[in-house]
């Protein structure tokens, strides 16, 4: 009697099926999965459901197939919003929902220099009254999230020439009782200036201020000038994420008699950036 194809292909499908019952794994690409779900692929990726988030205390538009409501914890999402109510805010990533909250499943980062422009062998060279700092004026920083950011201001000064010393023939009494006096000469071949300033740090409209000073010496025909020093200063600032935030950084360098031309021209003149550039950092912290 002939084989009947009906009967093999009957038998043919049951041992697919239990096949599938004993084992119970899916495999896409690949033949043997080596887990409940094996996704094998040279040249793509598993692409998660794209959907626009409100909050992270918020499930919606996400629920549960079965029940309507929210979802279950686990469900993983792909979130294509940035908010900025400046709580709860989400931003573009990947999140998985638990305990009632979107937990983002990489962290938030954003990070941000600004340096000073000018940073030729001698920097910027300052007279007295203010001096606007290259890189600093009319800058804008925009923050990517809401929540608290650092800011690190790093400043550095340097002095200019300081005068040439002179000598000083004084009289000074040595006995009072027997008027005797001797002619003293004081030599100021050495000497030692410190030269001052103030920078103002202008973020949103609020002044900060930072003082700096440095030292300069004339010794014996030898000087020493633009010995920097180097001054730090921090904010912790609220910020709302997609607000332009203006700032602006000057310098107000004080007048000293004992630098050349006062310090307002020519080798009396200050020294901002030598070498190291003034620069300020944004970092975000924490929601």
């Amino acid at each position: 009697m002939a084989p009947n194809i009906t009967h093999y292909i009957s038998v043919f499908s049951m041992l697919i099926c239990f096949s599938f019952l004993s084992h119970s794994q899916v495999g896409i690409n690949t033949t043997s999965p080596e887990g409940v779900l094996d996704v094998s692929s040279t040249n793509s990726g598993i692409v998660f459901p794209r959907v626009a988030l409100t909050a992270r205390n918020v499930s919606t538009p996400v629920v549960n197939p079965n029940t309507g409501g929210a979802p279950v914890n686990g469900t993983y999402v792909f979130n294509t919003t940035t908010t900025s109510t400046g709580t709860n805010d989400v931003y573009p990533g990947l999140y998985v929902w638990y305990n009632n909250e979107w937990v983002a499943q990489f962290q938030k980062t954003d990070s941000k220099v600004f340096e000073q422009t000018n940073r030729g062998a001698e920097g910027l060279r300052t007279v007295n009254g203010v001096n606007a700092i290259p890189g600093f004026v009319n800058e804008t920083f925009t923050p990517k999230f809401s929540g608290t950011y650092k800011v690190e201001i790093i400043v550095n000064y340097g002095g200019g020439f300081a005068k040439e010393a002179e000598t000083e023939a004084r009289t000074d009494v040595t006995n009072l009782n027997y008027g005797l006096s001797h002619r003293h000469t004081f030599d100021r071949s050495h000497n030692v200036v410190s030269q001052e300033g103030q920078f103002t740090f202008t973020f949103n409209g609020t002044e900060y201020n930072v003082y700096a000073n440095s030292y300069s010496t004339y010794n014996s025909g030898q000087r020493y000038y633009a010995i920097w020093f180097q001054t730090s200063y921090i904010l912790y600032l609220d910020l709302v994420s997609g607000t332009d935030y203006n700032f602006n950084m000057i310098f107000n360098q004080f007048e000293n008699v004992k630098i050349q031309n006062n310090g307002n021209s020519g080798d009396g003149r200050g020294y901002i950036g030598v070498h190291v550039p003034c620069y300020a950092e944004f970092n975000f912290i924490s929601d």
